[in-house]
């Protein structure tokens, strides 16, 4: 994810915790904690896909390891902003749970990781197509169709990977004011 996926994830914990505060739906006042571990969860997760990255780059000429990455990537950026929102809600003093909430946020991901499937096929045949050396303007024709089709393909998947946490966040607000 590039820096402005982080900022945005910031963003979404930020709305979060001035909905939670400025909604006065919090039962502990701990603004300052719920900063500073959504600052440090955005860090624990730029340190997580370095090192993600850095064994995709070790491994980029195996297709299967690169494939075994990019999958715990997916996994580790659904399962960050998930957790950061549910750590915060706890540390606000108004987590929920609901089992609806979770067989959803499930099925989100493996909605994602099928998209994940689609982009590692995608780059996959881009690099394949790279290697092999023809400067024929239909290869390059080609290529520039395959990375305008990987950049959809991402983008879509970074809307996908933020729904969970998304539905969490409106679940616990909702809960909380209709008490």
């Amino acid at each position: 994810m590039g820096i402005l996926g982080y900022v945005v994830n910031l963003l979404f914990y930020g709305l979060f915790i001035g909905l939670i505060f400025g909604l006065k739906i919090n039962t502990k006042k701990t603004l300052p904690g719920c900063i500073g571990f959504s600052i440090g969860s955005i860090f624990i997760q730029m340190v997580a896909e370095w090192i993600l990255g850095c064994v995709s780059y070790l491994f980029f000429d195996d297709s299967v390891m690169t494939a075994v990455v990019f999958y715990l990537e997916t996994f580790a950026i659904v399962s960050f902003m998930v957790l950061t929102v549910w750590i915060i809600s706890i540390i606000a003093g108004c987590a929920k749970k609901n089992k609806y909430i979770l067989l959803i946020s499930l099925a989100i991901l493996f909605i994602t990781i099928f998209i994940q499937s689609v982009y590692i096929k995608l780059t996959q045949e881009m690099v394949d197509n790279l290697n092999i050396v023809d400067s024929l303007f239909n290869e390059v024709l080609e290529n520039y169709e395959l990375q305008r089709e990987i950049g959809i393909v991402s983008s879509v998947r970074r809307v996908f990977e933020r729904i969970p946490a998304v539905i969490y966040m409106v679940y616990v607000i909702l809960k909380s004011k209709l008490k």
